[in-house]
């Protein structure tokens, strides 16, 4: 039997040799040196040093030939060690995607990755191209392999710029990881992985909760030029209304104002009297809730609230937001997972994984 000092050992030349690997160490070669020279180099017996290379095996770096080289596998020497992430705004603790790029990092960082990081600007006309240019060159020079993205979303444009920056990637070799949505409209599918949550069961959730609650009059907030999630759960919340016997559709039920207005909310409050409101993200709902606070509304009294997301401000709320948790750690683990398989095996067809949000019930729909 292997002993704990055994089992360290190997673990230990195992990342060695992958960090090497990575960091284009045996380019020159394309394979390992032999495991009685990795056994004198390391000081360990050659059992130890097989066991190491078998974990490399399985990990997709290296493949054992009898009576040949130990060699690196294509992914390894396409694999450069380095990863992106580019992610719209500021990297605000509060908000759900730095989270989950945050999160990206870490396990990237423990599995022997760099990751550089890029926030993109509402830009227009030459200044989006030029900013388009500085990023592709930017992760060609740091000999970027793969990147997250993160699309831009509430900005004319967008879609254009969003797939403008996929094509300039994909043409420099790097593969694009999309978090969230696609870059083309529903129900069409680009040719980029994407990991997201399933949008439409969120609002069905978020709906069937609402109506046990004695919700009847139920609006949907949202924005301009919002992100296909946004629409996903207008639709899901739109037919568990609608299955529960309510009438709703987009054009009578939407709220579209300026959320952290008293005077807008007020207006909207006065043409419509909706009992609860259910917005697109957490954010929106806590700016909702301060006008109505301002109002002299209470929630969930005289209107429920709720949002999705489950960012950290939304427990801390008075009263409580009640929200659609997304599980961070699954999808960063799941993104990290697919964007290296894809480095590994750049033949395979696109693929997309929606992962389940969790209902969090609290006071602002609980009462």
């Amino acid at each position: 039997m292997t002993s704990g000092a055994d089992r360290c050992g190997y673990h230990a030349i195992f990342e060695t040799l992958r960090h090497e690997i990575l960091d284009g160490k045996y380019d020159g070669t394309k394979a390992l040196p032999s495991e009685w020279a990795l056994a004198r180099r390391f000081g360990v017996s050659r059992p130890t040093i097989s066991r190491a290379v078998l974990e490399l095996v399985r990990e997709g770096m290296v493949v054992r030939r009898q009576g040949a080289p130990t060699a690196l596998t294509r992914f390894a020497q396409n694999a450069s060690g380095v990863l992106g992430i580019i992610m719209q705004g500021e990297w605000n603790y509060e908000d759900l995607y730095p989270a989950i790029c945050r999160r990206i990092i870490t396990i990237a960082e423990r599995s022997g990755w760099r990751v550089v990081r890029h926030s993109l600007a509402p830009l227009r006309g030459r200044e989006r191209v030029r900013m388009i240019k500085r990023i592709v060159e930017r992760f060609t020079s740091e000999h970027v392999t793969g990147v997250f993205l993160q699309p831009m979303e509430c900005m004319n444009g967008s879609e254009k710029l969003n797939q403008d920056i996929v094509a300039h990637l994909k043409a420099a070799g790097i593969h694009v990881m999309l978090l969230d949505y696609d870059i083309v409209q529903m129900p069409m599918r680009s040719d980029c992985d994407l990991v997201g949550v399933d949008n439409f069961a969120a609002g069905y959730a978020l709906g069937c909760h609402i109506y046990e609650r004695g919700a009847r009059r139920v609006s949907f907030a949202t924005v301009p030029m919002s992100a296909p999630s946004s629409a996903g759960r207008m639709h899901g919340l739109a037919v568990a209304l609608q299955r529960c016997g309510l009438r709703w559709w987009p054009g009578e039920n939407e709220m579209i104002c300026s959320f952290d207005d008293p005077r807008a909310v007020a207006a909207f409050l006065r043409q419509r009297r909706p009992d609860a409101i259910v917005a697109y993200n957490d954010a929106a709902a806590l700016q909702i809730a301060g006008s109505l606070a301002s109002l002299g509304k209470s929630v969930p009294g005289d209107v429920m609230l709720a949002g999705f997301d489950d960012i950290p401000a939304a427990s801390s709320a008075t009263p409580p937001l009640t929200t659609m948790r997304q599980p961070v750690d699954d999808i960063a683990n799941v993104a990290f997972l697919m964007l290296v398989d894809r480095i590994r095996k750049p033949n395979l067809p696109p693929r997309k994984t929606l992962l389940p949000c969790t209902l969090v019930p609290r006071a602002s729909t609980l009462g």
